[in-house]
């Protein structure tokens, strides 16, 4: 499961990723993430906010991620990680 929210005022996604990171936990991102980006031009800044990294259920979540982050990185003016984990 993950959370996203977008500060539309900030232009700002937050995503807190609760467990392994899943396909569906991207497509989850992209439902919400890609109108605002549709409709604004780009995010301001992405912040993935957990206590720790959950890793991801499989290989293909992994591949969906990285196909997430090439279709995305040149749309999000920042990327910030907030965690306790080293």
């Amino acid at each position: 499961m993950i959370n996203v929210e977008i500060d539309e005022k900030a232009g700002v996604a937050i995503i807190s990723p609760m467990e392994r990171l899943t396909v569906k936990d991207f497509d989850s991102i992209g439902s919400i993430v890609d109108p605002y980006i549709e409709r604004e031009g780009q995010l301001n800044g992405l912040i993935i906010a957990t206590r720790q990294f959950p890793g991801w259920d499989s290989f293909g979540s992994l591949c969906t991620h990285l196909r997430f982050v090439r279709e995305h990185h040149k749309k999000i003016g920042y990327v910030a990680f907030a965690t306790d984990s080293m």
